[in-house]
């Protein structure tokens, strides 16, 4: 009698294990689903996209798309602090002057790319600030399920001013800061693509990887 009792009790005990275990699990899928979280397995392998940055010969930070992205409608350029807060101190804007756009490779911070106008200018010098976070939006945005890369979605690049002020390259020379990376020439920074990390410019992400 008292090893049935005990058989049993030992029963019972597994079987409340096992509702626990199954409650548990559907609650921590729930919780992923309702945080917005994914298991990392999940997410879309393929490659990353970056630009360059450098000090260009007349002082102005010179950020390089890697290639032209074409109808371009709106270029924005917030200069922030580095902290958590990322506190704006200053923001500049240009807008396209055609309703679909115009192409961009270069941007200079300040000065209007051709077929632009300044919608708000900058006042703050770019070396005062810590961050400088571009974003360029596309003049119209076509039907796309991924929505992985430019045109599908706005380039989005954060320079840290920093390594680009401690740089000992002189202004205007083929030597560009590629966040996250260094200093690269124009030729390696687009031999990125062909190594393991797989890094291309914005606007020349291969059609086989899109």
């Amino acid at each position: 009698m008292a090893a049935t009792a005990a058989r049993a009790g030992v029963g019972v005990a597994t079987e409340r294990l096992r509702r626990g275990a199954t409650i548990l699990s559907v609650s921590l899928v729930m919780g992923l689903l309702l945080t917005g979280c994914e298991p990392p397995w999940s997410a879309p392998a393929g490659p990353t996209t970056s630009g360059a940055a450098r000090i260009a010969d007349n002082g102005q930070l010179e950020f390089w798309l890697g290639a032209e992205c074409p109808a371009v409608g709106e270029i924005r350029a917030e200069l922030t602090t580095a902290d958590e807060s990322r506190r704006v101190l200053d923001t500049w804007i240009v807008r396209a002057d055609a309703d679909n756009g115009a192409p961009v490779e270069y941007v200079r911070l300040g000065t209007a790319p051709d077929g632009f106008d300044v919608v708000n200018d900058v006042r703050l010098s770019w070396d005062e600030a810590e961050l400088v976070r571009f974003t360029l939006h596309p003049a119209t945005v076509p039907p796309s399920d991924e929505r992985r890369y430019y045109p599908d979605i706005p380039i989005r690049a954060s320079i840290v001013v920093e390594p680009v002020l401690d740089s000992t390259n002189e202004p205007g020379t083929d030597r560009w800061y590629v966040p996250d990376r260094g200093w690269f020439s124009a030729a390696d920074y687009h031999a990125l693509g062909n190594d393991d990390t797989m890094v291309y410019p914005f606007c020349a992400v291969p059609a086989g990887h899109r």
